[in-house]
């Protein structure tokens, strides 16, 4: 599970259906991303649009990805 996921985005008082739509994704494929159900680690253009989410540099979510393996 990406816990640091789950906790930027309750800290942005974000619901997980708000977060696919500014990832412009689904709902379930986002879930599944925050779950760790899908790619063991995550690209670089999703990382990308995290940070800008979360307004966190990149390098911040890379590093929170590596520590979460």
């Amino acid at each position: 599970m990406r816990e640091y996921l789950c906790e930027l985005r309750k800290n942005k008082c974000f619901s997980q259906k708000d977060m696919a739509k500014k990832l412009d994704i689904s709902e379930s494929y986002y879930c599944q991303i925050e779950k760790g159900n899908r790619k063991q680690t995550l690209d670089i253009s999703l990382a990308l649009k995290l940070s800008k989410v979360f307004d966190i540099d990149v390098n911040r979510i890379i590093e929170l990805e590596k520590a979460d393996l």
